[in-house]
């Protein structure tokens, strides 16, 4: 039995159901696989079994469990490691030597010499794997016995390993590492662990043949390849006809046929089938419909009757039933049937191998909740299945089948059904109406519509087919019914030596009667007696197996409902309409005081007074006081080696407000109050119900409690109760904010409470509304709640330098459309942004130089109707905000509007001149673009104080429109001469003595902006010392003479084989829009295809020749 994994205090243990079989000591561990677990202890693996014991001990730095009885170990040797297989008992298959292993169809070891490794993430890994391995090369194929096999690729491991050598060629070797086909072979598909289907290809075709593992032919070459097919080779010859042979080359049979297995083969012969073996001799004649094999029997269909054949061709069952079911029951003779030991999971299905209490045997049958009957015992049936298109029949078996010739078979016709015995033949006195088998021996059997009961070694009824209902749930006993009343038997037979021990026989004289312990010793029954006024009333008692009322049992004292019995001193029951527990003595173990009482997981119970719900254990005593509104689904950890790990957030139930969350806080509504509370996962109240409103927040020591509003089934972003007043508290039960706000917001550490407006919603009404916005301000408070500041609309943080960023002011405005559709959107107005720093001082400085402080300031904007409009007044310096929101480059944030921008240094507030837009080069120096007469310069400036920059490069004395990255410190710079032509200057931003040098004295424009584009004018420098010969260029010739003499002769490659940054800066209109790394595609605009041009090119060129001087390009006016 595998056990299931469970987290206590941050480590791993191991349970069954509910119970404790492993105590929580690993840090992790795997799954329970084949009854082996592999856990880590003190940072080493080792491996438990399922009674928790170390069956290898922890002391490898991983283990990985392969199958079976192989483990992989992994043995780290400073920054080196290898791995070794070993097996359970500690025995080493291969030494640590390879550095991953692998498995292989449960029949290989892959062992891989060289592999990369790197550590796993155990929290985000369960399965306790420390390592994971990639890039596997060097393989070496080793058997189970870790005997290496080859170390050349494997094309095929199926049966045999198919290798391919240096050359090519295809070779077979088998488990023990022998070569038995050569390396001659360019195709081999194993069939048998020691026939090959093999082909050779040549320049004249492809040759087809079938060889044994000694290399000896067995079907001879030919141009088109055998079919293989369940142990049988198959071909057709010219006239289209089958031919079959078998493994060994041996013809046995020429027509329609079916391999039903290595051995077997169905053949057809004038529509009808037959069997014949591997050697063509006859097992079943040609006699039948249809020919099935199943395991040790082949199925027979005759029209549409079905039977059984052995393997020698004995008929075992003639061809007269409809159906044949082979019954495999698991119940244990002597106790209740389990749920966990019968219940099987197949695909969707779940079925019972047997019976117990939750799926019992009844001859009413089992029905859901529709109404519907339904059947849910695994059953092996063989029966025939009619096509009522062609009004054929065929075979039909259920999945998952096992069929075992050694257990008895039901056998059904239209008119009766009957028992057989493969030793014995049909039952003599086995049939029957109707027959369900119950045990291994017994059979519920139906007579006249009666019912009773056969027994299968005796061939006779141990109970008469007189009863009108019979139920079994496991064990040795049956419950009968007969005229309504009932009673029960057990199913010994008078010699065996357990009948004078455990017989039970309780007379129909009850009006319920339940088995109360797993070995049917006691019984719970409804009776009746006559009261002081002659009238009959019920009542439930205690029997014991011989019908008879406890003697020990307290007949004064008369119960309500039928009894549950936990242990003797516990039986659930009720008196006067109160629940409670009494011993088996009759005599109150816990009082009859409530309504109610439903089971928990692990011995505890749900109890309820009134409308007040509240939890109890085995003795009685209060786990969780009787006052809440619903059941509690909170897992109670309170008796000793229990543990639940499930999945808390599944059993929240919305409707009631019962929430769960991750950390096993449950939100819990007083019965009385109607208000809510907060429990932890042993039931201690962390919050008393006093509140009207509770909900947790993605903060675990934070939840949010509000008063007054009403429920509303739109969804929100905060909450589906409108209008209502919120705060916040912690989980100490201290209220750090007041319930004064309409929404919050968590963001990293920080709380943001909405105030004075309300939420903002859009979609339609009742199908996509979603309300994910708030249209008024909110104030900011740290984790434990004290106040920071306040008034904004919008709030983000930088964590990368300790900033913050509030919007102020602008408002929210409902957009225009349908009455049933709504959205919105913001206006910006008269909304800035500020910035401060972690103690809320203003990164941007006023006029005077000093930083305003804004920590706990609620900021406000005042709108006034003046004389000359509205007027709005704000109460904070608005010098210190930007009106566009601020950005982060290069250790500065960078303010402004749509207009200009200017730089502010974080550090020290050091604050640039205004421009038209700026770029941060370093935390000092920076590009710039302004405007001169109507023209886009660029520049480089650094920052000063007083915000006078220095300018390095003065877009107006230098006349530059483009700038290049500065690499080493220089810098490409160009600036128009006139209209078409322009230069090329280079610069050093970082050495003040350097005189600026052409690069490029004269060039077109197109010409300069192609060679941009291209990345030709990327710069490569190493030089330290930043000398011009440290400078490398990818083209040379492209610059002037004089500037190429001065830099390195080496050439640098193309940028595309580079990882270059943007390296151009400019306002330019032709580059500003493009991405300003390089374009290897750039076409130069001369070069850019022009089909009306091409197009009067070809339709003149040998007849005018070349346009003459002064033509003005006007192609589309031809004949002109």
């Amino acid at each position: 039995m595998d056990l299931e994994s469970f987290e206590q205090e941050g480590k791993v243990g191991f349970k069954s159901d509910c119970k404790i079989i492993v105590p929580a000591i690993y840090e992790s561990a795997s799954y329970f696989h084949n009854g082996y677990a592999v856990v880590r202890l003190n940072g080493l693996s080792g491996v438990i079994d399922s009674q928790g014991k170390m069956i290898i001990p922890n002391e490898y730095n991983d283990i990985i469990h392969l199958f079976g009885k192989y483990f992989c170990v992994r043995i780290n040797e400073g920054n080196d490691w290898n791995c070794g297989i070993i097996d359970i008992d500690g025995n080493s298959i291969i030494a640590p030597s390879y550095k991953a292993i692998r498995e292989k169809d449960k029949r290989y070891f892959l062992c891989y010499k060289t592999a990369q490794s790197k550590t796993k993430d155990l929290n985000k890994y369960p399965q306790c794997e420390a390592y994971e391995y990639e890039n596997l090369e060097n393989c070496v194929w080793c058997n189970l016995k870790g005997e290496v096999l080859t170390c050349l690729e494997v094309v095929n491991s199926s049966v045999s390993l198919v290798v391919k050598n240096e050359k090519g060629k295809l070779g077979v070797i088998n488990q023990n590492g022998k070569l038995i086909v050569d390396f001659i072979y360019d195709i081999i598909e194993p069939c048998t662990d020691d026939v090959f289907a093999v082909a050779v290809i040549t320049e004249n075709g492809t040759s087809y043949s079938v060889i044994n593992s000694e290399g000896i032919l067995i079907l001879p070459s030919k141009n088109e390849a055998y079919e293989f097919t369940e142990g049988f080779f198959y071909e057709q010859d010219k006239d289209k006809k089958t031919k079959w042979y078998s493994v060994i080359g041996k013809l046995v049979f020429e027509g329609e046929a079916k391999p039903l297995s290595s051995d077997f083969i169905a053949v057809s012969k004038n529509s009808k089938w037959g069997v014949i073996d591997k050697n063509g001799e006859k097992i079943i004649n040609f006699l039948y419909s249809e020919v099935a094999l199943l395991q040790e029997c082949f199925i027979i269909l005759r029209d549409d009757k079905i039977g059984l054949i052995d393997l020698n061709g004995k008929i075992i069952v003639d061809t007269i039933y409809n159906s044949i079911e082979c019954v495999t029951i698991n119940n244990k003779p002597y106790q209740l049937g389990n749920k966990k030991d019968l219940m099987r999971t197949y695909g969707c299905d779940r079925l019972f191998l047997g019976y117990c209490t939750e799926y019992c045997f009844d001859t009413n049958g089992h029905f859901d909740f529709m109404g519907r009957n339904y059947d849910s015992l695994r059953r092996n049936i063989i029966k025939t299945s009619k096509n009522f298109r062609t009004s054929t029949f065929s075979i039909s078996i259920t999945s998952h089948i096992e069929f075992d010739l050694s257990k008895p078979l039901i056998l059904v016709t239209d008119e009766y059904q009957e028992l057989c015995l493969h030793s014995e033949g049909i039952m003599c006195n086995g049939r029957f109406s109707k027959i369900e088998q119950i045990t291994q021996t017994c059979f519920v059997v139906k007579s006249n519509d009666l019912y009773g009961v056969y027994r299968i070694d005796t061939d006779s009824l141990i109970i008469p087919t007189e009863y009108d209902q019979i139920q079994f749930m496991g064990g040795h006993t049956v419950l009968l019914c007969k005229n309504g009343f009932w009673g029960a038997q057990d199913l010994f037979l008078e010699n065996n030596i357990l009948k004078s021990l455990a017989s039970v026989s309780i007379p129909c004289e009850n009006l319920e009667l339940n088995i109360l312990d797993a070995f049917q010793t006691m019984f719970g029954a409804k009776k009746q007696y006559k009261s002081y006024d002659n009238k009959l009333k019920s009542y439930f008692t205690i029997l014991r197996k011989d019908g008879h009322e406890s003697s020990n049992f307290n007949t004064n004292i008369y119960f309500d409902t039928q009894f549950k019995r936990y242990d003797n001193r516990h039986f659930l029951t009720s008196q006067h309409g109160k629940y409670g527990f009494v011993t088996l003595s009759g005599y109150t173990s816990i009082p009859f005081i409530y309504d109610e009482i439903t089971e928990r997981k692990g011995g505890n119970f749900n109890v309820r007074i009134g409308d007040a719900w509240g939890v109890i254990d085995m003795d009685g005593h209060e786990l969780m006081p009787v006052k809440y509104a619903n059941p509690i689904p909170l897992f109670i950890t309170k008796p000793q080696n229990v543990v639940f790990d499930d999945n808390l957030e599944e059993n929240n139930d919305i409707e009631n407000h019962i929430i769960t969350n991750e950390n096993g806080m449950t939100i819990l509504e007083d019965s009385r109050s109607g208000f809510y509370g907060c429990v932890d996962l042993k039931g201690r109240e962390i919050l008393p119900t006093i509140f009207q409103h509770l909900m947790f927040s993605d903060n675990k020591n934070i939840l949010f409690f509000g008063f007054g509003g009403y429920y509303d089934d739109e969804s929100s972003f905060f909450s589906n109760i409108k209008q209502a007043k919120w705060g916040c508290v912690n989980t100490s039960g201290k209220v750090i904010i007041d319930a004064e706000y309409d929404c919050f917001k968590l963001i990293d550490r920080y709380i943001l409470g909405g105030r004075d407006g309300t939420m903002l919603g859009e979609g339609q009404y009742g199908y996509s509304y979603y309300e994910s916005e708030y249209s008024g301000v909110y104030d900011l408070f740290d984790i434990e709640g004290n106040f920071l500041i306040g008034g904004f609309r919008e709030f983000k943080l930088l964590s990368s330098h300790n900033l913050f960023l509030f919007k102020f002011g602008g408002f929210w405005e409902e957009d225009c459309g349908d009455h049933d559709y709504y959205s919105y959107h913001f206006v910006k107005g008269n909304s800035r942004w500020l910035a401060v720093d972690k103690d809320f001082n203003s990164v941007i400085l006023q006029n005077n130089g000093k930083k305003e402080s804004f920590y706990k300031h609620r900021g406000s904007i005042t709108k006034k109707e003046e004389k000359d409009g509205i007027v709005n007044y704000w109460n904070m310096p608005l010098e210190v905000f930007s009106i566009n929101e601020p950005y982060i480059d290069k250790d500065c944030i960078i303010c402004g509007s749509d207009s200009e921008q200017y730089a502010v240094r974080i550090s020290d507030s050091l604050q640039s001149s205004k421009y038209k837009r700026i770029e941060m080069i370093d935390a000092d120096t920076f590009f710039f673009t302004e405007t001169i007469n109507g023209k886009e310069l660029v520049g480089i400036a650094s920052l000063f104080e007083n915000s006078s920059d220095i300018r390095i490069i003065d877009s107006i004395s230098e006349n530059t429109c483009i700038l290049t990255y500065p690499v080493n410190g220089f810098v490409f710079g160009i600036s128009d001469i006139d209209d078409s032509n322009c230069k090329a200057t280079l610069y050093n931003i970082k050495t003040i003595e350097f005189t600026p040098i052409p690069a490029i004295s004269s060039v077109n424009k197109r010409t300069l902006l192609g060679l941009i584009k291209k990345g030709l004018l990327h710069i490569s420098s190493t030089d330290a010392e930043m000398r011009l010969k440290g400078i490398s260029v990818i083209k040379r010739d492209i610059f002037d003479k004089v500037f190429s003499s001065l830099i390195s002769e080496v050439e640098i490659l193309s940028p595309k084989s580079l990882s270059i940054p943007p390296y151009w800066y400019t306002e330019d209109y032709r580059l500003s829009g493009v991405d300003c790394k390089y374009d290897d595609n750039f076409q130069d605009y001369e070069d850019e295809p022009d089909y009306a041009r091409d197009t009067w090119n070809a339709m003149t060129d040998g007849i005018y020749g070349d346009m003459p001087d002064g033509f003005d390009g006007d192609y589309d006016f031809l004949g002109r």
